[in-house]
């Protein structure tokens, strides 16, 4: 009987969103302007409130936040601009959206919107003559519903229209020019050559600063006033200057035509007045601001505009009941006054204007000036007080693990309240990591309570509060973070099979049974549909189904084919599995594996291994040829197939093979192998403190070893003393010497550091003094840098490095034990070693012992860092007159 793995198949359901339902109140706006006061209506007026099913389909929802921007992003859009309407709109049932936006005669499809900003669709069209307009937009679902809105558009005069525009009402007017870098839009000079130029942005502060003193030569074409040209939707609008040149800009002609001096003062004063009679510029802009706050009402006033500048002999600005004070040429009202008067001076709509003439003096007589300006002002009432809301309760209909299933309802319950009468609620519930979608709650039910069902809604999510007033303050609140857990459907025991063999008249047989089932929530499990089979029938095949349902409804069915029959069937023959391919080293012995062969009658195997296939000079066999893991040990490169049978005591299986591809490598040295020495081209392996041997072997691929070292991952290297000699990396079992580059001269001494640098010592140097070299090396040859010994001594063949990184040798003649500073070469004593041995090379252990052999004797020594004799020890296989002797521990 075979046990295998059987499905579990869930209900998923669509959810079906709510739409978010909100009251909106106008803001309180009390101005000096226009005072609009809305009441709204709507809202509980204290009942209950009916909670209806929304309908299966909804129709797409188009949010009143919208957009129009230019190709700059500009939301200033002129004439023969190209603009898009950017909308958001959503389906709360998920379906796909598609519609029309259209502009006078031009209708034009949606388009998805793929930019950075919180919108989801967009429109494009090209901008028609200045005028307000309205883009009516209708959205359709894929299910058809559909609904419409409109979008208001502003479309203002662009250069070409406001160019036209002054060549048409300014006289004198020339498009172009520039002043101190600034492109005009032109230039228009006056009878009595005063020049004013015109732009279609708003003044810098240097631009503010030349209008508030004019200077320049009469008849220049420097503009004595720089002009804002004003455009709105209805058109274009040039401001009046009120810029009053003096006398000397008249020409001879111009003043020897007055002849009176009446005629002359009359004229004075025209002259003074020409650039500002009749205008009804608003000078100052003035708020006064009433704020309802927390701590009390607050008044404060603000002013906006550049005053009034006059040039000549005035005696008085006046607006209204009010003298204006002067203040380097610029009269300006003082806010503070208006204050208190603000009652007195705003009409109905909370606005108020303040008529500005001036007098001037010419020859010592007064005379009256007409208008010149205004000032204009409001009174603006604000609500700042923030509405009060908190979450009081939060409960699950379905609880479980600090939060629910989502089978059920969470319902919440709250608190809101206000200085004034208009206030909104909405509540959603949001996902705490931002990834899902905000979902809206419906309105209160006969509870009071605000529930939202939970269906296919899963992850850690939050309730969020918002509370808003008519005056658009609001507060935001949030709960806790809870947990909603999707209900899992109950699961069947996998000891259920899902195929089972069966004789004929055995009666009934239960297939399944109670304890077969669980919940993953501990729910209760009802079982149901084909749990057991009557035998008592005719041999063949039969289908059962079982279901297993908890009191939520998911549910698991389980499919079980039943083969009935009156005689047993053969038994299925076995199969073999030999394991994996495998890349390895000459020298490595592999353990083969056939353990995961297996038989489904469960019979007892046997196993027969075969190497099929080898190199041609390999002399490799397998050891343990009939058990479920032989090994062989891979002599020669190349392809070693090998195949597996198994039996269960009747049949063999099919064979299964594996290929072994072996390169030549060098491998670590083996873990048993505690200490190497070279004699001649002879290798010895010893094991543990009493130094049994267990490795020999015999090579000429490497041999006139000089020095021996191992480094951290158990690879043996070794130089030569002799010059043709290389580097050689060593695999005694094998035995194999594999080159890794030339050595700088013949060498005595190696040394591996923590960082894998390779440290040599050179043969004796006979040129003047007998000395010797330290080489540093890369492990393929390449010399980093060489250093001559010096101080205590300066003639070392053996050295290796201690634990803690410092690098000793031996002296060649001396036998003295040093310590050599890898940076300098300079030498420092540290002990003589006794007795007097012949010593070639050293090694140093993890445990800082040295170990230095006696090459006459065949004495091992064992000292420490101070040089004193801890061992010694005799190696009696050792040739004593086999020349040059090499040492190196593996631990």
């Amino acid at each position: 009987m075979s046990d295998k793995k059987f499905k579990i198949s869930q209900w998923n359901q669509q959810s079906i969103r709510k739409l978010i339902m909100k009251s909106a109140f106008p803001k309180l706006a009390i101005s000096l302007a226009i005072l609009n006061i809305t009441a709204c209506g709507g809202g509980s007026s204290g009942g209950n409130e009916e909670v209806t099913t929304p309908p299966v389909n909804q129709a797409p929802v188009i949010s009143p936040t919208s957009s129009v921007v230019d190709e700059a992003n500009s939301t200033a859009i002129e004439r023969n601009d190209n603009f898009t309407v950017l909308l958001t709109i959503i389906d709360s049932d998920g379906d796909s959206i598609s519609g029309t936006a259209e502009l006078g005669n031009v209708e034009v499809n949606l388009e998805k919107y793929s930019g950075e900003l919180n919108f989801t669709h967009q429109a494009s069209f090209v901008a028609p003559e200045a005028g307000d307009y309205k883009v009516s937009v209708k959205a359709n679902d894929s299910k058809g519903a559909s609904t419409t809105s409109n979008v208001d558009l502003s479309v203002l005069p662009n250069t070409e229209d406001v160019i036209s525009h002054l060549e048409n009402s300014v006289s004198g007017f020339v498009s172009g020019g520039s002043y101190e870098g600034t492109e005009l839009l032109g230039i228009s000079t006056s009878a009595s050559n005063v020049n004013l130029g015109y732009l279609d942005i708003p003044l810098n502060d240097k631009q503010l600063a030349q209008n508030e003193s004019p200077y320049g030569v009469c008849g220049s074409s420097v503009p004595h006033k720089l002009l804002e040209v004003q455009k709105d939707t209805s058109g274009v609008t040039v401001p009046s200057s009120d810029v009053v040149y003096p006398m000397e800009c008249f020409t001879t002609t111009q003043a020897k035509s007055v002849n009176k001096k009446l005629l002359k003062a009359q004229t004075a004063i025209s002259s003074y007045s020409s650039a500002t009679s009749n205008l009804e510029y608003t000078a100052q802009n003035i708020t006064v601001t009433i704020k309802t706050t927390v701590d009390g009402t607050t008044v404060s006033s603000t002013s906006t505009g550049s005053g009034i500048t006059l040039e000549g002999n005035m005696h008085d600005v006046i607006c209204g009941n009010y003298t204006l004070s002067k203040t380097n040429s610029t009269y300006l009202l003082n806010v503070d006054e208006i204050v208190n008067d603000i009652d007195e001076l705003i009409d109905d709509n909370n606005k108020f204007t303040l008529e500005c003439s001036r007098t001037v003096e010419f020859e010592g007589t007064t005379f009256n000036s007409s208008l010149i300006g205004k000032i204009a002002g409001e009174k603006v009432i604000i609500d700042a007080l923030d509405p009060v809301g908190s979450i009081n309760e939060i409960s699950f209909s379905v609880p479980y693990d600090n939060g629910g299933l989502d089978v059920g309802n969470i319902c919440v319950s709250t608190t809101v309240e206000d200085n004034s009468g208009y206030v909104s609620e909405a509540l959603e519930l949001t996902s705490s990591d931002g990834l899902a979608e905000n979902i809206a709650f419906g309105q209160k039910n006969d509870a009071n309570q605000y529930c939202l069902e939970l269906k296919n809604i899963e992850g850690s999510y939050h309730v969020t509060q918002t509370v808003t007033d008519g005056s658009d303050n609001s507060v935001v609140n949030q709960s806790q973070s809870y947990q909603i857990v999707k209900n899992q459907a109950p699961a069947f025991s996998v000891e259920v099979p899902n195929s089972i063999s069966l004789n004929t008249n055995q009666g009934i047989i239960t297939l399944v049974e109670q304890s077969d089932v669980s919940d993953p929530e501990g729910h209760t499990v009802t079982l149901s549909g084909q749990t057991s089979i009557d035998t008592d029938q005719a041999a063949g095949e039969y289908a059962l189904t079982a279901y297993a349902t908890d009191q939520y409804g998911a549910q698991t069915e389980k499919n079980i084919t039943v083969t009935l029959a009156d005689n047993i069937p053969p038994t299925a023959l076995p199969v073999a599995d030999a394991g994996q391919d495998q890349s390895i080293n000459t020298g490595s012995t592999v353990q083969l594996d056939g353990t995961s062969s297996y038989d489904d009658d469960g019979d007892q195997l046997t196993y027969i291994w075969s190497l099929d296939s080898k190199p041609f000079t390999s002399f490799a066999s397998l050891n343990n040829a009939t058990t479920a893991t032989p090994s062989i040990k891979v002599d020669k490169a190349g392809e070693y197939l090998i195949s597996l049978v198994v039996n269960d005591g009747t049949e063999d299986s099919e064979p299964s093979s594996i290929t072994l591809n072996v390169v030549e490598g060098v491998n670590p040295i083996s873990e048993n192998i505690d200490l190497i020495i070279v004699a001649g081209s002879k290798y010895h392996g010893f094991s543990g403190s009493n130094y049994d041997e267990v490795l020999q072997a015999q090579t000429t691929a490497c041999w006139y070893v000089g020095a021996l070292d191992i480094d951290e991952e158990g690879i043996l290297y070794s130089v030569s003393t002799v010059q043709s000699q290389a580097i050689q990396a060593v695999d005694p079992s094998q035995p194999l010497c594999i080159e890794q580059g030339p050595q700088p001269r013949k060498m005595h001494g190696l040394a591996i550091d923590s960082n894998g640098k390779f440290w040599g010592t050179s043969d004796l140097i006979t040129s003047g003094n007998q000395r010797t070299k330290l080489y540093h090396l890369e492990k393929d040859g390449t010399v980093l840098s060489e250093l001559d010994f010096s101080g205590h001594e300066d003639v070392i063949f053996g050295i290796d490095y201690s634990s803690d990184g410092t690098l000793y040798g031996i002296g060649f003649t001396s036998r003295q034990l040093v310590t050599i500073n890898t940076d300098t070469g300079v030498t420092t004593f540290v002990a003589t070693i006794t007795p007097n041995i012949n010593v070639h090379d050293i090694d140093i252990d993890t445990n800082d012992v040295i170990r230095v052999l006696d090459k006459d004797t065949g004495d091992l020594y064992e000292l420490n860092l101070n040089g004193e004799q801890l061992n010694r020890t005799n190696i009696p296989s050792l040739c004593t007159s086999c020349g040059w002797v090499s040492i190196a521990t593996n631990k």
